[in-house]
């Protein structure tokens, strides 16, 4: 949107974000409230459902979900509020192709996000590094996932970061790359704790760090009007 913001054109909201009232929604309401919204409708919906409102996961204990993000922030000193609960976990239900709308349940995973452009470059750092040792053939595979994916990682990480996004997963957990190991422990102890303490129970913990909001939110809606573009075809 260009020019100045105008009030009257952030409450020229659809008839159908009028109605948002439940902080959890159907997989087919999702659909109807997204793509009948303007673009400062779908921005705000993705805030709603996605990024500010509780957890499903915790939806009987939401302070736990605030004690996760404290945890995290803590680790890595950084701010709380820039760890966010997307995907499954969030809203419910799939947010996936293959899978759309499918309930959140214990096979299911925990996606994180966390957005803080300091840790963002120590992991863009930590990934070329294992790059150049990688096609150098100074560090080698050790199981059959990384001899399946180390290839395509290389690949496929760099338009990532471009993008202004990296995966924790994708950096081996090895002593030459500390912070993403670091991170990654810290996900399995989540993974592992929540059963034990909470009786809550998840397939995987996963994290996602991105550069800025702006990167966060624009990934978010690329994501999105990618799915939902498939996943109303069939």
């Amino acid at each position: 949107m260009t020019g100045r913001p105008n009030i009257i054109d952030y409450l020229k909201i659809s008839p159908e974000s009028a109605t948002i009232k439940d902080i959890y929604i159907q997989p087919e309401e999702f659909i109807n409230n997204y793509k009948k919204a303007n673009i400062l409708g779908k921005d705000s919906v993705l805030r709603f459902y996605i990024i500010n409102n509780g957890a499903y996961i915790f939806r009987e204990k939401p302070f736990v979900g605030e004690i996760l993000a404290q945890y995290l922030a803590d680790k890595l000193a950084i701010n709380a509020v820039e760890v966010k609960i997307i995907g499954s976990a969030k809203t419910g239900f799939s947010m996936g192709i293959d899978h759309f709308g499918s309930a959140f349940g214990k096979k299911s995973d925990l996606d994180l996000s966390i957005i803080n452009q300091e840790y963002f470059q120590k992991l863009a750092d930590e990934f070329y590094l294992w790059s150049e040792l990688f096609n150098r053939k100074k560090i080698f595979p050790k199981s059959e996932i990384e001899k399946r994916y180390w290839a395509d990682n290389d690949l496929n990480c760099p338009k990532n970061i471009k993008t202004g996004f990296i995966d924790t997963y994708k950096i081996p957990n090895r002593e030459e790359f500390p912070i993403a190991r670091d991170i990654n422990n810290s996900l399995y102890l989540i993974k592992v704790n929540l059963y034990k303490i909470e009786h809550i129970q998840v397939s995987n913990v996963s994290v996602r760090v991105y550069k800025s909001w702006k990167s966060f939110i624009n990934q978010l809606k690329v994501n999105t009007d990618y799915v939902l573009s498939k996943v109303t075809r069939k």
